[in-house]
């Protein structure tokens, strides 16, 4: 399965240093949308962190590393929808990374993180 081997292409610990964009504290309430046992699985969870390239969560149920999702997030009174795919956890918090965004959105996602402070 693709998905598992994206998230094997990068280290399990990545530093500061080894990170194309910096991370900036950012809670709002997620909902990370997955396919399990031919059914969609919705679980929820809040970010601790944001960067253009992924976003940090903590969530109520663990999934696998490799997992494919769509991060839901509430933002300005409209949600936005981020496919992205699980790289790494430890209990139940876990990293994603976006995967597949539009010009669009990214630009806006640029636009969010440079407004939250450091």
């Amino acid at each position: 399965m693709r998905s598992a081997a994206v998230a094997e292409d990068f280290p399990m610990h990545a530093t500061a240093s080894d990170r194309r964009w910096q991370r900036r504290s950012f809670d709002v309430r997620v909902r990370v949308n997955t396919a399990h046992g031919g059914r969609m699985l919705v679980v929820p969870g809040r970010s601790r962190d944001l960067s253009p390239g992924g976003l940090g969560t903590v969530l109520t149920l663990a999934l696998p590393r490799g997992t494919p999702v769509i991060i839901t997030l509430q933002r300005r009174g409209r949600e936005l929808d981020l496919p992205a795919v699980l790289r790494h956890r430890q209990g139940f918090r876990c990293g994603f990374q976006f995967r597949a965004l539009t010009a669009a959105t990214l630009r806006m996602l640029r636009r969010l993180h440079a407004q939250l402070p450091d």
